[in-house]
């Protein structure tokens, strides 16, 4: 039901003109990165919660 609601709103904002319709019909492929950090590591850092492992301290 959510779902049939939300679809019925992006067509309305598409008809009303606050949404811009997609170009495509599909997203191509998108580019991949090897992580630098792990995400606790980075969950740590935003929480200001020190040293997470042996390689990185974040008691900066």
């Amino acid at each position: 039901m959510a779902e049939e609601n939300r679809d019925l709103m992006i067509e309305r904002g598409i008809e009303e003109g606050w949404i811009t319709p997609a170009s495509q019909k599909h997203l191509g492929p998108a580019p991949r990165f090897s992580a630098s950090r792990s995400i606790a590591d980075v969950l740590a850092e935003d929480r200001g919660q020190g040293l997470v492992n042996e390689h990185t301290r974040l008691d900066m």
